[in-house]
């Protein structure tokens, strides 16, 4: 049988045909731009791999500067072409064309041919007649939940709100039965909501629109006059329609002419269907049993101040005579001496043992190491939740998993992934890399952090749990609305995501400050902003998108539980709400959550890319400037998720123009680093470095495939298809996961004073490599051939099965391939070989203590005086004298050169963080069930807060002065 045509390659009208133009034009400019940066990569290797390059660094700017101009030039031939398509198709609208009303109901369409004569209206449903050669305007609308009415040889999708109408164009050039698909995620039977479109020759049209225009025929058969009986006297005729009978109902398919339908008897694929289509109620469906069992799956409190309150400033006689300050010869620097400060540093910062030393230690590497452990748990439940998608899709008309499971394991997927491991484990990175790359002892407000770690662990346990007990959320990580809501949101599942958005949020939230604050003022002296390194900028940038981004999503889904549990109305549009309004919302925060995932991972190859070349790594400024760049760009182009909601012209161009901008700071840093290994004093290929270049291959598919669909016209017709899907995962598994592999890697004998094995890490990478690329290449060409996405199940007719199996195989690949990392980290830390303080000859500040470091981080307090400081030993950097080594305190520094200011004390362990967390969970769960919940779980939150900043008693005066006596620096070194 052949092939259904639901394909965007394969154009039967005008419009499409348009768009089809425009999708091989910007197809040949990104191979060509695909395969020049690859061969650009491919001979700074050659060349680095030799011996060092003499090319000055002013040849290198000027050659930089002409790729990202050509780069430029090749963004503006397609936005060109993009805006010249978009033009076009809105000037193929007819006066005289075809009139037809479509409107989406879960999950079917109803169709109707409008007339001035009621008498002569003709009424079907999932399927069109459109004559040949005849323009065709579609006035198309919801009844329920946001459909998305999409019908690739024709023409491109079209979202339909409920409360709104949209219009669609087209104009079928040649006679044919083409197949059109619900492109939205609309709820349990998404899959099967699909349209039959007929072009007919007009006379065959015009006969088919009389004979629609009758009655039903008459039965000839018994059975026949059986079958009208059931549906004139049984529950049919309270929702299907049969002109010519007692059957008048109008919530469910009209059935006149039923048989004489092309969908029935054009593809034999479709007189059967696999699973017989529920017309009952969504709160029917909702208590049906799934097509599998669900067993199957198997110091003191008071001094955590901020600096600058009068109570943290020194005493004026210590102000005196130990202020933190500057020297390059003291007393106290003597070997014996700093031996001794070595000492009291053991004693004096805690480090607690044991289960409760774990449930209350705040430092800010046990923390972050736990944040990026747990991260990776989620990441792995996660991923066993897409082997199961996998599993399902790997062949047609699979019957593995029922709809409602399917639905929850992908939804839950899809919110796991991002709020649950590729937002935390970055943040994790930054928690634990941070202090020892700015040469802090201790992270800022280290209680906030391991509070914002309980959230993350809590917020975890709730969602796999609620998802255990078929209470997982089933609408979609992005959770449009109304099929979250109160009307169709049966049960506590939409309650579940929301509430964990809330749990995760805060998590990144609370970090996202320590951080800013860590950076601008606990950066050891000689650490001006211009010498930071570029991984500790990408985390404080990422931290302030973080504070601009997760309130918007925050406030969204609190809105959203209001609407559901105390009947507020802000997206019911019948009450005045607004469904896109939660759209505008979500992917305010959304976009941007995709860079605060991926600029970390850029942060991590600037380091690994610099150590590997062998050379500092060059366009420091440009590299910071990029970064900056794409945080505020990321914010200008959320719109681009929502181009088929019908925006205006005006709006889509400028969204259009700024989704095509941000790749501009992305292609600097690439031909910055592209520069550096050409300039390279020998590469050295180990994993993090093959883990880097790997990374030029995948993001770059990502990143253009990005640029294809940031063109309107070209959206409509590959959003939500399984080309976005692809698309997706290129951008951040490729540009995020394999970095963070590298990274791993990289400071895994920092982390742990232990060697990763390297043969071992080759074999895992290759594995990756393969298993990841034939896993998501192959559905490019399923969106091309026409694939929604989110759907369980597919016809075998429509000839997606091979490369569904393909990537299927891909993903077993990638399972094999992280278990063989898994089992190197295992091995290794058992009886890897011992790794020295800086293994690979690194020149960050962080590779200048011991391996792993100490609760301290470092004795004495470094400083530095260059951006590679450990590259640079011809330097003398002064040393910092003042802090006491008997206390556990920081160097708090100005916030542009780093010059000392004060020191302070930072709290040492606490189990309040972890009580704090425990009530705030209470009040977030029970507040899903009740609004009481917020009232009296505000209770225990408040006596934990209590506990919490419950100030102690100071140093008394006379203690001080004898405390100071043991800082001069005669007793140094006694």
């Amino acid at each position: 049988m052949a092939p259904l045509i639901q394909s965007v390659l394969h154009p039967a009208g005008v419009q499409a045909a348009r768009l089809n133009q425009l999708w091989w034009v910007m197809f040949w400019v990104c191979t060509v731009v695909f395969i020049s940066v690859l061969t650009a990569l491919a001979m700074a290797i050659a060349r680095g791999r030799r011996s060092a390059s003499n090319a000055s660094d002013a040849t290198l700017t000027g050659s930089v500067g002409a790729a990202v101009g050509i780069s430029v030039a090749a963004l503006l031939v397609l936005l060109t072409a993009s805006e010249i398509t978009g033009r076009d198709l809105d000037a193929l609208k007819a006066q005289n064309a075809l009139r037809i009303q479509i409107t989406g109901n879960q999950w079917w369409w109803d169709v109707q041919y409008l007339n001035p004569d009621p008498s002569l209206t003709v009424v079907t449903a999932n399927e069109i007649h459109v004559p040949v050669g005849r323009p065709v305007g579609i006035v198309a609308k919801s009844n329920d939940v946001i459909h998305s009415l999409w019908i690739p040889a024709l023409h491109g999708k079209r979202d339909l709100l409920p409360g709104r109408q949209s219009e669609i164009w087209l104009q079928a050039d040649r006679a044919g039965v083409y197949r059109g698909q619900c492109a939205e995620y609309c709820g349990a039977q998404h899959a099967k909501m699909a349209l039959t479109v007929v072009a007919d020759l007009p006379d065959d049209f015009e006969r088919w629109l009389s004979h629609m225009r009758g009655p039903a025929p008459p039965p000839a058969t018994e059975s026949q006059m059986r079958g009208r009986d059931v549906i004139e006297r049984g529950p049919c005729a309270m929702c299907h329609s049969i002109a010519g009978t007692l059957a008048g109902g109008r919530t469910a398919p009209d059935l006149t002419h039923l048989a004489q339908r092309d969908w029935r008897w054009q593809h034999p694929e479709y007189t059967r269907q696999s699973r017989g289509l529920d017309c009952r109620p969504t709160t029917h469906q909702a208590g049906q049993q799934d097509a599998r069992d669900r067993s199957c799956l198997g110091g003191a409190a008071g001094a955590s101040r901020l600096p600058g309150d009068p109570e943290v400033n020194a005493h004026p006689l210590e102000q005196q005579k130990a202020d933190p300050r500057l020297v390059y010869d003291d007393p106290r620097l003597e070997p014996a001496a700093l031996e001794r400060e070595r000492r009291h540093h053991e004693a004096s910062w805690p480090d607690p043992r044991g289960f409760l030393g774990w449930l209350r230690s705040t430092d800010h590497k046990s923390i972050g190491l736990r944040t990026i452990v747990t991260a990776f748990v989620w990441f792995a439940m996660a991923g066993v939740l897409a082997a199961l998608m996998r599993l399902q899709l790997s062949r047609p008309e699979n019957t593995i998993l029922g709809p409602d499971l399917y639905n929850q394991i992908f939804t839950t997927h899809g919110t796991a992934m991002m709020f649950l491991f590729a937002v935390p484990v970055m943040l994790g990175m930054g928690v634990y890399l941070v202090p020892l790359q700015v040469g802090a002892r201790a992270i800022a407000v280290p209680r906030l952090v391991a509070y914002g770690y309980w959230m993350l662990l809590f917020g975890g346990i709730f969602l796999f749990a609620m998802f255990f007990a078929n209470v997982g959320p089933d609408v979609g990580w992005f959770s449009y609305v109304p099929l979250s809501g109160p009307e169709y949101g049966i049960g506590k599942r939409p309650d579940v995501w929301a509430q964990l958005i809330t749990f995760s949020e805060v998590s990144a939230l609370v970090t996202a400050i320590s951080l800013i604050v860590t950076i601008f003022k606990l950066r050891t002296p000689g650490m001006a902003l211009n010498r930071m390194p570029l991984f500790v900028w990408a985390m404080l940038v990422v931290s302030f998108m973080v504070i601009f981004a997760m309130p918007a999503v925050m406030l969204s889904s609190t809105c959203l539980i209001l609407d559901r549990l105390v009947g507020t109305h802000f997206y019911n549009y019948a009450e005045g709400g607004d469904v896109l309004l939660w759209q505008h919302l979500f992917w305010f925060f959304g976009h941007p959550e995709v860079y605060i995932i991926f600029l970390p991972a850029l942060g991590m190859i600037s380091p690994i890319v610099s150590t590997f070349s062998r050379r500092p790594v060059f366009g420091y400024l440009a590299l910071v400037l990029s970064n900056i760049a794409t945080a505020f760009i990321g914010f200008g182009v959320w719109v681009h998720h929502m181009f088929a909601t019908g925006l205006p012209q005006f709006g889509q161009s400028f969204f259009t123009a700024a989704s095509m901008m941000i790749v501009v700071p992305t292609a600097t840093q690439i031909f910055c680093w592209i520069a550096t290994i050409w300039t390279g004093r020998g590469v050295r290929f180990t994993t993090p470095m093959l883990y880097v270049l790997a990374w030029f291959f995948v993001f770059l598919i990502g990143g253009l495939t990005g640029v294809m669909v940031a063109s309107v016209p070209l959206d409509l017709q590959l959003h939500d298809t399984f080309f976005i899907v692809a698309h997706l995962h290129y951008v951040l598994i490729g540009g995020s996961v394999f970095p963070l592999l590298a990274g791993i890697h990289f400071w895994f004998p920092k982390i742990t004073g232990r060697m990763l094995n390297e043969r071992l890490g080759k074999v895992a990478f290759w594995l990756f490599f393969t298993g990841f690329n034939l896993t998501f290449f192959p559905m490019h060409i399923l969106g091309l051939q026409g694939m929604p996405r989110r759907v369980y199940t597919y016809p075998a007719a429509m000839g997606w099965g091979s490369l569904n199996l393909l990537a299927s195989i891909g993903a077993g690949i990638i399972a094999v391939a992280l278990t063989v990392y898994l089992i190197n980290v295992i091995v290794s830390l058992r009886v890897g070989a011992a790794a020295t303080d800086n293994p690979w000859d690194a020149a960050d500040l962080e590779w200048s203590t011991s391996s792993p470091p100490p609760v301290y981080n470092f004795s004495p307090q470094p400083t530095v005086g260059s951006r590679d400081p450990l590259w640079h030993t011809e330097l003398t950097p002064p040393f910092v004298i003042g802090l006491n080594p008997e206390k556990c305190e920081v160097l708090v520094t100005h916030l542009l050169d780093a010059e000392p200011d004060h020191r302070y004390p930072t709290p040492g362990p606490s189990i309040w963080p972890l009580l704090a967390a425990i009530a705030t969970t209470i009040l977030f769960i029970w507040s899903i069930f009740s609004p009481w919940g917020v009232v009296w779980g505000s209770i225990p939150l408040f006596i934990t807060l209590v506990g919490w900043f419950w100030p102690h008693r100071g140093v008394p005066p006379r203690e001080m002065e004898r405390e100071l006596a043991r800082l001069e620096p005669r007793e140094a070194t006694s």
